[in-house]
């Protein structure tokens, strides 16, 4: 089944598919019409990307129907071509010979060793791993991708100014790349950027999308970076606060030095029976973060929170609010936990050498754990647990 379309063949099947988008129809129903008409290769394929069109088509349905309808590959490079995509981009979709439809598609050689690293076990799903540096490289642009893996790759200059990308994109060890790419507004997987130097601030995201930074050049104050699904920052060494409300369902901020200052409230969709594909259990963990003295009065968190390996911190703030678990683990300096704290989780100490009261009005509605806690002195005789306290080891006889 070969051949091509005519541009007025082009344009008909165009406002045919189009009329079936906007009335909310599948396209099983054309393809019955077109096979009918003995349509050639190409409106099939087209047809495909159409029954597949989510933002960033699967490419591997389509080659699917070209394996099934025996399409040439260059009616498939004419389809994506014309569906405004990359040809190479097909190549990291292709489940059988990889290296054929690169080759065939025009891709260059270093494109072509790109896919077939990632083909195993990964084949098929559109993954794109460039780890190994060929020398000057330059991405084709419109590319279509379920995943992207940049890293150690001092001979590129610039990312693709028009991409698409499904689930997820690693930029690592990048050192002459200093623009964020303006596709990536509306990107709403999982970003990971490490060490990469000329990517300064915060890269604007979609609602909901995940990010992740790691060694790179954030100082000061962190701008608000939108509703975010989840937010990690690592090994960021001049970074001292973060805003005072944060959009996040789930924040994660590990090895800054110079932080200081945490959010007040974190204002992230928390409700676990929603719909919604983000809704998930919100969290807060801070890790050897150590010039973290105290979190702020008021401090609102409707996530379970986790604070471990804090050297300097001494307090967790008046009126401090948790929305599911409290754990806390080696904080050397911590003295007390603030009077009338509600855990409607369990509460779990661990590692605290000089804890010494838990306060006044502590109520847990889950377990209360305690271990390593040499110098407790009492416990509250206002302390409500509803479900059990369990005293592991370096917890002493208390009356």
């Amino acid at each position: 089944m070969t051949g091509t379309l005519t541009p007025e063949a082009m344009a008909s099947l165009q406002g045919r598919l189009l009329w079936r988008r906007q009335h909310g129809l599948p396209g099983a129903g054309l393809l019955a019409d077109l096979q009918a008409e003995g349509a050639p290769a190409e409106a099939f394929l087209h047809v495909a990307l159409f029954q597949a069109d989510n933002g960033v088509p699967d490419l591997g349905a389509l080659l699917r129907w070209r394996r099934a309808l025996g399409v040439p590959w260059d009616v498939v490079g004419r389809v994506l071509s014309l569906s405004d995509m990359a040809p190479a981009s097909a190549a990291a979709w292709e489940t059988r010979c990889p290296r054929t439809a690169a080759r065939r598609l025009g891709a260059p050689a270093w494109f072509q060793q790109a896919v077939l690293a990632g083909m195993d076990p990964d084949r098929g799903r559109g993954w794109l791993r460039l780890r190994a540096d060929p020398g000057p490289v330059r991405l084709p642009e419109r590319l279509v991708l379920g995943r992207l893996e940049l890293a150690g790759l001092p001979g590129l200059r610039e990312l693709p100014r028009n991409a698409r990308v499904a689930n997820r994109i690693l930029l690592e060890d990048l050192p002459r790349v200093s623009q964020w790419p303006d596709w990536l507004q509306w990107f709403s997987g999982r970003l990971e950027v490490r060490n990469c130097p000329g990517l300064t601030g915060v890269p604007r995201l979609p609602p909901w999308a995940s990010l992740r930074l790691e060694r790179q050049p954030l100082s000061g104050e962190l701008l608000p970076p939108g509703p975010l699904r989840s937010l990690r920052l690592e090994r960021i060494e001049h970074l001292e606060r973060l805003p005072r409300c944060m959009e996040v369902q789930s924040l994660r901020v590990r090895c800054c030095p110079s932080l200081v200052a945490l959010p007040r409230l974190l204002a992230g969709h928390c409700d676990p029976a929603s719909p919604e594909p983000w809704a998930q259990p919100c969290s807060l963990r801070v890790q050897h973060c150590r010039s973290l003295e105290t979190l702020p009065d008021e401090a609102d968190y409707p996530a379970d929170v986790h604070l471990d390996s804090c050297a300097a911190l001494r307090s967790l703030g008046a009126g401090l609010r948790v929305g599911g678990d409290l754990r806390l683990s080696r904080l050397p300096r911590l003295r007390q936990l603030p009077a009338g704290l509600k855990v409607p989780g369990d509460l779990v100490l661990d590692d605290l050498p000089w804890l010494e009261t838990l306060g006044a009005g502590i109520e847990i509605g889950g377990r209360l754990w305690l271990r390593k806690l040499p110098n407790l002195l009492a416990w509250p005789e206002d302390l409500q647990v509803a479900g059990d306290a369990i005293l592991l080891e370096g917890v002493p006889d208390l009356d």
